[in-house]
């Protein structure tokens, strides 16, 4: 399921419960504003950034030379 988000008066909304499979492949940089809720599962094979904070009460799966890091 893809993450459902918008853009309103020029700022991105999104939900911030990550419920499904997201995938980050690899040689991919990516970045998430937290704080976000993971009950999902997390597949990173590249490089995942998130800000603020991440609640895990799903499953992160790092791959390879995946990376995830919270500032």
């Amino acid at each position: 399921m893809p993450i459902d988000f918008k853009i309103e008066n020029g700022i991105l909304k999104y939900n911030t419960d990550f419920d499904e499979v997201h995938n980050v492949e690899a040689g991919r940089n990516s970045l998430i504003a937290g704080p976000i809720e993971l009950s999902g599962t997390l597949n990173v094979a590249g490089n995942l950034t998130v800000t603020s904070e991440i609640n895990i009460t799903g499953t992160v799966d790092i791959t390879g030379a995946g990376s995830l890091t919270v500032n």
